[in-house]
């Protein structure tokens, strides 16, 4: 019989956020230099680039994945999942979180990390969370309801539990009946479908009611902590848990510069970049601190300089602000009238 390993960290990522994957894998491996484990990044095919690049990167082992087809054909069909983000063959990789259970075989330990997050410091404490450690889903410290997950009730469980969840698992083979767990995750996916508003985090709250598992609660500012929660800068693992990340969003890039400096070692081992055209590296700090600097040489809202218009951008967004910006007062002989031309008298009075 083969030995069991002690420890696995499990991704998954399709091509497109690969480099987000790697990313985890790098700041891992920079905060627990000390530990012994495997990170298996499963994923759906890879350029060679990126296929060389995650073979350098020490500790991880890339293994192709797929599902069967009935699964993505069920869930993708028009009785399964209902509209929304997961309803993609990429997306649909969230039930991949379910591959967890089946690890247990080859690791005593295997600890699941979402792609988008960033080790900021030592996690080798989350071992210590099993059997089943999972953080309770809090939504700016209001805790979501297991009915949170769903976008209808399902009959005969309790929906006003509190939920938990799944960005940062922890499974140990001290698990009992794991196998059994992996085959109901998938089962119950197919049969709830049409009801699971957050696939695998939905299917999960059933999973603990139906098989009456006692889960081990993750500290969630430590390890699961959202990028814009307060205490994201103290945080161990930081969650970049919506629509904005580092790669997309211009103050999650600039907040959270040790992301950018591992996707620069990420190019440096011939791994392929994201598109950084809306992107710009200038720190945080001289942005809002800079009194004279052109804003158009960094592509920002033509005409205003300083810091006032970069400080409110930063507060409203970009592209909320550029409208605001340019939104007509009046008409003169001479032109029209924005809101930036009144702005403007104002920023020269109190910064020049």
């Amino acid at each position: 019989m083969k030995m069991k390993k002690r420890k696995a960290y499990l991704l998954v990522a399709s091509e497109n956020i690969i480099f987000a994957a790697a990313n985890v894998a790098m700041s891992l491996n920079c905060h627990s230099a000390d530990d012994d484990y495997d990170i298996l990044i499963y994923h759906t095919g890879l350029t060679r680039e990126n296929y060389e690049a995650l073979r350098k990167i020490p500790n991880v082992k890339p293994v192709r994945f797929q599902f069967q087809e009935d699964f993505v054909s069920t869930m993708l069909g028009d009785k399964g999942l209902p509209g929304g983000r997961w309803k993609s063959r990429n997306s649909l990789l969230t039930a991949a979180h379910y591959e967890i259970f089946p690890l247990l075989d080859e690791y005593h330990i295997v600890i699941w990390l979402d792609a988008d997050m960033l080790v900021q410091g030592d996690i080798k404490e989350l071992e210590n969370y099993g059997p089943l450690g999972l953080a309770y889903d809090l939504n700016f410290n209001e805790v979501w309801k297991v009915k949170d997950q769903f976008v209808e009730p399902v009959d005969g469980y309790d929906m006003d539990r509190d939920s938990q969840i799944n960005a940062c698992i922890v499974a140990t083979d001290e698990l009992a009946d794991y196998h059994a767990l992996y085959e109901y995750c998938y089962e119950v996916s197919r049969k709830q479908a049409p009801k699971l508003k957050n696939l695998d985090q939905a299917v999960f709250q059933l999973m603990i009611q139906d098989f009456n598992i006692k889960t081990t609660c993750i500290p969630w500012n430590d390890f699961v902590c959202h990028a814009n929660h307060p205490n994201s800068s103290m945080a161990k693992l930081v969650h970049f848990g919506t629509e904005k990340k580092p790669w997309n969003d211009q103050l999650m890039f600039s907040c959270f510069p040790e992301w950018f400096r591992y996707h620069m070692r990420w190019l440096e081992l011939g791994g392929l970049d994201f598109d950084r055209s809306g992107i710009n590296n200038a720190s945080l700090y001289w942005i809002l601190n800079a009194r004279s600097y052109d804003v158009n040489k960094v592509g920002w809202t033509s005409g205003i300089r300083g810091r006032v218009v970069a400080c409110i951008r930063w507060m409203l967004g970009f592209g909320a602000i550029r409208k605001i910006l340019n939104s007509k007062i009046y008409k003169t002989q001479s032109g029209t009238v924005t809101v930036k031309d009144l702005l403007f008298p104002i920023y020269k009075r109190m910064f020049r």
